[in-house]
């Protein structure tokens, strides 16, 4: 976070502290995302874990936004990155719009881990976020059934991909 300092001057204002202006900085988002699931081409996925922004106040946030990846908030937080392999991509993917167990609705939403999709050019064509505290995932281009995903799963590729959990393990 970015700040101005605003000194006073003059008679009386000497043993006044500092006023402090906060500024925030402008967000660097990706390319607007839109296709369908599963993506046609992928050149790269890379799975990140990342801590929570600092200018968080209300316990709920995305990366995720308007169909769009707030890249500079991702690269200010991030903890740990990795590319995965095609394999771990199609375990991923099937993690993600196989045929599993309907979930429940999402309460806290403090997602720690992210999968970004790049086609050749690395350009953002998907993303997943994921919550494992709720197990609320949130996906661009959004899921047509969405909160049927297999969260065991994607908790074991991201310790698998040394990435890990925010707490605990998936076991």
């Amino acid at each position: 976070m970015f700040a101005f300092v605003v000194l006073f001057s003059g008679t009386g204002c000497k043993e006044k502290p500092p006023v402090i202006i906060p500024q925030t900085k402008p967000k660097v988002l990706s390319n607007e995302i839109q296709g369908v699931w599963p993506p046609a081409s992928t050149a790269k996925v890379t799975a990140y874990r990342f801590r929570t922004p600092n200018d968080v106040r209300n316990g709920t946030y995305s990366l995720l936004e308007g169909g769009k990846v707030d890249l500079g908030t991702l690269q200010e937080c991030t903890e740990a990155s990795a590319e995965l392999t095609d394999e771990q991509t199609a375990r991923l993917l099937h993690c993600t719009i196989g045929d599993h167990p309907r979930s429940g609705p999402s309460v806290c939403y403090e997602p720690h881990h992210l999968f970004l999709f790049r086609d050749g050019a690395g350009e953002i064509t998907h993303a997943i976020e994921v919550c494992f505290t709720c197990q609320g995932v949130t996906t661009i281009p959004s899921l047509e059934v969405p909160d049927c995903h297999d969260l065991r799963g994607m908790e074991r590729l991201c310790e698998e991909t040394g990435v890990g959990l925010a707490e605990g393990t998936a076991d």
